[in-house]
């Protein structure tokens, strides 16, 4: 009963989700809005995900790691200045996608200054799980605690790239990059020390224990750049690097 109580709610929500979208696809296309004195428009893409797992869920997180609730698929906002030379920016952007449940959501915003600056700013997540059954039948037909490596961790990667041109000749960058990893990861252990003698070893393999070791790292990186020419900046010219500094600092427990 319950099922079948689940089943109408989500035939009804897709129902509705799809009237909303055929509406959509009938009304004209919005013109674009002047927002701060850019000409903004933008787009936005989000759902439901349903996931209904039988049999092992680890299992499914190892080989998909799809989650149900709402999802912001693709979101996309685009500006550019109404007259060139009369704003901090020419133009500038923002996009985002897989949020809500995929295994590698990320984004970017950007804006730039025709011949002055540009700015970047990058991020994403990478979510990793992986769990075998380790009551499961091994080969030799026993079953028990098996040497796989079981984690469940996620990696956030950030970087920050900023360009100025200081003269027609001169350019400055910076860059600024920051990845960690966190979660947990489980493995096995036998009880073991040095010259522990052969009689030792059939204790040790039967009597297994496990071992849940928590992960936190991070890493950060600093870039800094001088480019120069002789002549003005042109499309195709390649410039002479006069100097670069690179210093990367990491901590790991």
């Amino acid at each position: 009963m319950k099922m079948k109580k689940r089943l109408l709610q989500r035939t009804a929500l897709l129902a509705t989700l799809l009237a909303v979208s055929l509406a959509g696809l009938r009304a004209q296309e919005p013109k674009p809005r002047t927002l701060g004195g850019f000409v903004t428009q933008g787009s936005v893409t989000a759902g439901y995900r349903f996931a209904d797992v039988k049999g092992r869920e680890e299992e499914y997180q190892t080989l998909f790691n799809l989650r149900d609730g709402f999802r912001l698929m693709d979101f996309n906002l685009l500006g550019r200045a109404e007259t060139k030379g009369t704003r901090f920016a020419d133009d500038y952007s923002l996009t985002l996608g897989g949020l809500g449940g995929d295994p590698f959501p990320g984004g970017q915003f950007s804006v730039r200054k025709s011949g002055l600056y540009d700015l970047r700013v990058s991020y994403r997540q990478s979510y990793y799980v992986w769990n075998r059954d380790d009551s499961a039948p091994l080969p030799s037909g026993f079953r028990g605690l098996t040497t796989n490596h079981d984690c469940n961790t996620v990696r956030k990667f950030g970087s920050a790239n900023f360009n100025i041109k200081a003269t027609d000749s001169l350019r400055f960058g910076a860059e600024f990059y920051r990845g960690t990893r966190n979660g947990l990861s489980f493995t096995t252990r036998t009880i073991d020390y040095f010259n522990a003698p052969s009689a030792w070893g059939s204790f040790a393999r039967a009597n297994p224990y496990y071992v849940e070791a928590p992960i936190n790292e991070e890493a950060n990186r600093f870039t800094g750049s001088v480019d120069y020419t002789r002549k003005r900046w042109t499309a195709d010219r390649k410039s002479t690097r006069l100097n670069s500094s690179h210093v990367a600092l990491s901590r790991m427990p």
